[in-house]
């Protein structure tokens, strides 16, 4: 059996005397001894081993993570070895506080590794952020990249951690970022028989808590001695009491041996269930302190639901009464047409009083549908015909200090819903941009193509925004004054303005939160002092979600 290995301490490694160690080394070799393998290993760098197996120079490979491409080339073995994920690692003092902040930096990677793809297509594509890519052979070479300063981090597995590669003045960011498990991959041909027989070996020794791979992980990770189930001591008395009244019974001495030999059995049973849910709960804490932050903003994202209800119940009360004065304004005007003559003058004024009074029934039938008391009239719309259609207008708005780039993504799909609405939300945001610049500066608005982010500091996401479909992303970029991260957790609560008194009415953001939430989207916010401000709007492509959206509104 030729294996390859290579130097990701504690996973894989070679020891200063030739000898492969590490975990996936000990789970391995402990099937061998019990399927009779002879192992021959062939160590060199990851990307020379991957090679080996492409080219079938090696029957497997350890560590592998799976990537389209890979299943392809390779055959998995079923169930994972180790389960991980990628993280950031910096000098103590030049730490990476979020994604952001990557942006201009340069990154130390494993050559051919799965972090070198993932921050190569996905990761930038995502985030729209610009980074240098710094790959190299082995991780040694990257943390000297990043202790010499050449990088200003490096992006490795959360084993890293634990390498003593590691130079102790680098620390994980705790960006977690790409989970998923690690792997033995085989080679494609010739290799059939042995995944089923490493799949089974593998679930054996996760079920037996004294197995060589518990062992492993407690050497080489440095966890916590797995207890085992204890019979607790009020058991044994319990037996010692029924033993002395079988002796003490004497004629009913067979009937207590088989009443103990059943509260025995079910007792057994009880503890093999037992443990099984103390594994499974074990793994869903750990999955619930993950999510811990997830569940708070998605609390607060209930609680400004809730506000812009209210909001939404007094906007509409107040837009049916405007309505109905709105309507006595326009027929006093058709009226008074009337009772004039056609060369009068006074024509003209009464065209602007009733145009007026439609622009107002028109303002007044989206603060209904924002209201949900009237329903919007939602149809497939090309984002970048209806921005094109309000610019000019935008241009006028912000002043002649204030330069406005729109820039149109290529093959846009469709989206569904109310035209009006988009007006909307640009307005609102344009207008907040302009008053975010001081004197002179720039305002870019950006269509383009995309996925629903897995996860970030989301505004405004309904609950299927979650799923990685296509979407339309709007975006709203300005080189303002930005603002702080405590003014980001407040700015769509309705009323909350930080201009002066009489400038604001603190509900321009929240009608936009409205509208995302209304029409399933997400909304994400990226700013900081002095740097400007970002929105980013998901939208649902109509093709993906346009009759849901339909329905919905």
């Amino acid at each position: 059996m030729r294996v390859g290995v290579y130097q990701n301490n504690p996973k894989v490694f070679i020891d200063d005397s030739g000898v492969p160690m590490g975990i996936f080394v000990d789970v391995l070799e402990e099937i061998a001894r019990l399927e009779g393998w002879n192992l021959q290993y062939f160590p060199g760098t990851w990307s020379e081993n991957l090679q080996r197996l492409r080219d079938s120079e090696i029957d497997l490979l350890v560590d592998v993570a799976q990537s389209t491409d890979r299943v392809s080339e390779f055959r998995f073995s079923r169930g994972w070895v180790l389960e991980s994920w990628i993280d950031i690692y910096t000098l103590e003092s030049r730490r990476i506080r979020s994604i952001s902040n990557l942006d201009g930096k340069t990154i130390a990677v494993l050559r051919g590794s799965i972090q070198e793809q993932y921050l190569s297509s996905e990761f930038r594509t995502v985030f729209g952020i610009r980074y240098t890519i710094q790959s190299l052979p082995d991780y040694a070479a990257t943390v000297d990249a990043v202790r010499s300063g050449r990088a200003d981090a490096l992006v490795a597995s959360r084993f890293f951690y634990f390498s003593p590669l590691k130079d102790p003045a680098i620390v994980p960011n705790h960006l977690i970022l790409y989970p998923g498990g690690l792997y033995l991959a085989f080679c494609k041909d010739g290799c059939e028989d042995l995944v089923p027989v490493f799949d089974a070996h593998l679930a054996r020794m996760k079920n037996d808590f004294d197995s060589v791979y518990y062992r492993s992980l407690a050497r080489w990770l440095k966890t916590p001695e797995v207890r085992t189930h204890r019979i607790p001591r009020w058991v044994w008395w319990i037996n010692l009491s029924v033993f002395s009244l079988l002796i003490l019974a004497g004629a009913f001495s067979l009937l207590l041996r088989r009443q103990v030999r059943l509260r025995t059995r079910e007792l057994s049973e009880s503890n093999a269930r037992l443990t099984a849910v103390n594994h499974e709960l074990d793994e869903k804490i750990s999955e619930l302190k993950q999510s811990h932050d997830e569940q708070e903003k998605l609390h607060q994202q209930i609680a400004r639901i809730r506000k812009l209800e209210s909001i939404g119940q007094l906007a509409g009360g107040v837009a049916h009464d405007f309505n109905n004065m709105i309507g006595v304004i326009m027929g006093s005007v058709d009226l008074a047409r009337e009772s004039l003559p056609p060369d009068s003058p006074a024509h003209a004024e009464l065209d602007e009083v009733r145009n007026a009074a439609q622009r107002s029934a028109d303002l007044t039938r989206r603060l209904l549908a924002f209201a949900r008391q009237q329903p919007a009239q939602p149809r497939t719309l090309d984002l970048n015909v209806s921005i094109s259609g309000i610019v000019k207008m935008l241009r006028r708005l912000i002043g002649d200090n204030i330069q406005l780039e729109f820039s149109a993504g290529k093959e846009l799909p469709a989206v569904f819903m109310d035209p009006s609405q988009i007006d909307q939300v640009l307005t609102n945001l344009i207008i907040n941009a302009r008053d975010a610049i001081a004197e002179t500066g720039t305002i870019t608005i950006e269509t383009l193509t995309g996925r629903f982010p897995a996860a970030a500091h989301e505004h405004g996401g309904s609950e299927s925004s979650g799923t990685r479909r296509s979407t339309v992303l709007l975006r709203v970029s300005d080189t303002g004054c930005g603002m702080a991260p405590d003014l980001i957790e407040h700015i769509f609560d309705p009323f909350f303005t930080t201009k002066a008194h009489g400038e604001g009415t603190g509900l321009g953001l929240a009608t936009v939160f409205g509208i995302v939430h209304q029409n399933h989207g997400t909304l994400l916010v990226d700013s900081s002092p002095g740097k400007g401000t970002t929105f980013t709007i998901f939208f649902p492509a109509h093709e993906a979600a346009g009759e849901a959206s339909s329905a919905a509104l």
